[in-house]
């Protein structure tokens, strides 16, 4: 699928500790569609309205035997948005 310059496709690979010292592996894959003005805005570490963007992802978790367990057992879904040089996430389960 050829992407444009308005959509990019999201991957990313790190590993979360939980409170206990678990080590979680996360793969984060999604998409950002914007103007490419937005883009640019957003490249150039600007505060961007959050209606001026579309960035959504699906997480996958491997978490080891144990408390945390259930993570790799259900499907999630995230929204994206850039704020002050990082990236904060909100995480939903799907029931």
């Amino acid at each position: 699928m050829l992407l444009g310059p308005e959509m990019a496709r999201i991957e990313a690979h790190y590993t979360i500790e939980a409170d206990d010292g678990a080590l979680i592996y996360v793969v984060n894959k999604g998409l950002r569609v914007s103007k490419p003005t937005v883009t640019q805005r957003l490249r150039q570490g600007e505060q961007v309205a959050p209606n001026e963007f579309y960035m959504r992802a699906a997480p996958t978790f491997d978490a080891p035997d144990g408390p945390h367990r259930w993570l790799s057992k259900r499907l999630f879904v995230s929204s994206l948005a850039p704020r002050n040089g990082t990236v904060v996430l909100d995480v939903y389960l799907i029931e």
